[in-house]
């Protein structure tokens, strides 16, 4: 008889372990986190009427670029070569890495770009300051 009771214990526990598994993983809260992705790649058209940005970047499954597009989040953090500037100093074909969330649905996604890190060679970010001044 103790043999039936401790089977019967061991199987309550495991049932009671499978349970609480599963209403835990119910109730979880990571899908209601945004899901942040970054692309590589180059600038292709930036419309700051309608927030709208496309980018080309590289594919590797498919092994080509492929031009994607998504929109500007209002909060967007933008840096060229580490120093904070705004969306207007971004030119089409600089080099960038975009992070962004995904929203919406299987069916219906978007891409909102929340950072965009832009590399150029130091030579092009030289201000114009440094060159000497006008005679008077």
């Amino acid at each position: 008889m103790k043999l039936d009771a401790r089977r019967i214990r061991l199987l309550a526990l495991v049932i009671a372990t499978v349970a609480l598994g599963a209403w835990g993983a119910g109730c979880s809260r990571d899908s209601d986190k945004p899901k942040y992705i970054q692309r590589g790649g180059r600038v292709s058209s930036i419309n700051k009427e309608t927030g709208e940005v496309k980018m080309w970047y590289y594919h590797p499954k498919e092994k080509q670029e492929r031009e994607i597009s998504g929109r500007l989040d209002p909060d967007i953090e933008v840096f060229i070569n580490g120093e904070a500037a705004g969306v207007d100093d971004v030119r089409i074909d600089d080099k960038i890495v975009v992070t962004g969330r995904i929203e919406g649905s299987d069916t219906d996604k978007r891409f909102i770009a929340v950072r965009v890190d832009v590399e150029r060679p130091v030579s092009e970010t030289m201000s114009t300051a440094s060159e000497p001044a006008a005679g008077p």
